[in-house]
């Protein structure tokens, strides 16, 4: 089935607490940046829904202001209102969230502290069930197919198969 997300629609995002949407593939933006944030908040990746339109998911990192706090949002309305998801979150940065292609209640946060995951599209977290060493995940790719693919900060990559059990569970 085809992606839910709406042709031309992009999420831009900066190192200096700026969030930027277009619904027309780039010919007007508009500034759609989260409440409180200052030049200070880097926001490292925004991750569009694919499964619900309007939906997007940004992390904000601090650690340079030597602030760890896990900050996670969340907007279903293209970014008129941000809600904070980070209950459960170790205190440590949060460089990327990812959301599941096959169960887009489940997500997936690459944290300084490894891996974490949410089967209620961020109300709560929990550590990934897998042994990974508590290193910062940069990145994160969830193919349909079922696999987990981690990237580390100087530790390397890593996949993890059968994402069944973390996607499955009701």
């Amino acid at each position: 089935a085809p992606s839910p997300r709406a042709s031309g629609t992009l999420w831009a995002s900066t190192d200096d607490g700026v969030v930027q949407l277009t619904r027309d593939g780039g010919a007007h933006w508009k500034n759609v940046t989260i409440p409180g944030l200052d030049v200070d908040a880097r926001i490292p990746a925004i991750e569009a829904s694919h499964a619900a339109p309007g939906t997007a998911y940004a992390v904000v990192d601090r650690h340079f202001t030597g602030d760890r706090t896990p900050y996670v949002y969340v907007t279903s309305d293209y970014g008129a209102h941000w809600r904070a998801i980070t209950s459960g979150l170790p205190r440590a940065e949060v460089h990327v969230v990812r959301e599941d292609p096959a169960n887009a209640r489940v997500l997936y946060a690459g944290t300084g502290k490894g891996v974490w995951f949410s089967r209620d599209r961020g109300a709560s977290w929990q550590r990934f069930p897998a042994p990974l060493p508590p290193v910062a995940v940069f990145d994160l790719v969830a193919p349909p197919a079922g696999d987990l693919v981690i990237a580390t900060h100087g530790r390397g990559m890593y996949v993890f198969d059968d994402l069944a059990p973390v996607r499955d569970h009701d």
